[in-house]
């Protein structure tokens, strides 16, 4: 069975930040937007990724202490299978 593999990019919203979702779309299939660090919490992920049927997610980006941690942790209580990418996050 081939695995599906569904790219997305979390943005964080803080005040008198602008995204243009527009030139990340040619990067990632979904964009989110997400007000903590965790990219679960108040979010439409944990319903797009059961829609897609993904069970494993791999994990990277610039603060791993932080934002990364949060959801792997959170990712990993509702039963998804996570792997950092050691060279990929920082």
């Amino acid at each position: 069975m081939m695995q599906k593999k569904v790219h997305y990019i979390d943005i964080p919203k803080v005040l008198n930040y602008t995204v243009y979702t527009d030139h990340l779309n040619h990067y990632a299939d979904y964009v989110l937007e997400k007000h903590t660090p965790s990219s679960f919490f108040n979010t439409e992920l944990s319903k797009t990724l059961d829609d897609l049927g993904v069970n494993h997610l791999f994990i990277t980006g610039i603060n791993t202490e932080f934002c990364c941690m949060f959801t792997a942790i959170v990712a990993f209580d509702r039963g998804y299978k996570v792997t950092f990418i050691k060279n990929a996050t920082g």
